[in-house]
C-alpha cells in the first residue's frame, strides 16, 4: 500500500462525506423552503482559474424583512441587477440559493464525482 492510495482513499471519504451532507441540506431547502424572487446585486470571481463565481443576492423574507447571502457557483448566468427566483429556509433567512438545478445541485454533484473518483483510485492503488 502506497501512502498516495492512502491519501486518495482518505480524501475520498471526506469529499464524499461533505457531499453526503450538502445533498440532505440541498434536499431539504427543496422540499421545505420557501420560494420568493431576489436581486443580484454584486458578482465577484474569485478568480486564480477556480471558475467559482459568487454572487450576492438580496431578498424580502416574510418574517425577518431584508435579507443578503451568497451563492456559489461554476457558471455565471445571471447579470448584475437581474432578478431570480430563490429559495430559502424560513427558520434561516441566509440559508438561501438561487432556484436553479445548476445553482442548488452544483456542489453536491461536484464533491460526489471528485470522492467516487478519489475512492477509485485509491482502491486500484492498495
Amino acid at each position: 500500500m502506497s501512502l498516495w492510495a492512502l491519501v486518495s482513499f482518505l480524501g475520498s471519504i471526506g469529499f464524499l462525506t461533505f457531499a453526503i451532507y450538502q445533498f440532505v441540506k440541498t434536499r431539504n431547502l427543496v422540499r421545505n423552503g420557501i420560494k420568493t424572487t431576489g436581486k443580484i446585486v454584486r458578482e465577484r470571481d474569485l478568480g486564480v482559474g477556480s471558475g467559482l463565481i459568487v454572487h450576492t443576492i438580496q431578498f424580502q423574507s416574510r418574517d425577518r424583512g431584508d435579507i443578503e447571502f451568497k451563492n456559489f457557483s461554476f457558471i455565471s448566468s445571471h447579470e448584475v441587477n437581474s432578478v431570480v427566483n430563490i429559495l430559502y429556509n424560513s427558520r434561516n433567512p441566509g440559508h438561501a440559493k438561487i432556484d436553479t438545478r445548476l445553482s442548488l445541485w452544483s456542489f453536491p454533484l461536484f464533491f460526489g464525482l471528485v470522492g467516487i473518483v478519489g475512492f477509485i483510485v485509491g482502491l486500484r492503488n492498495f
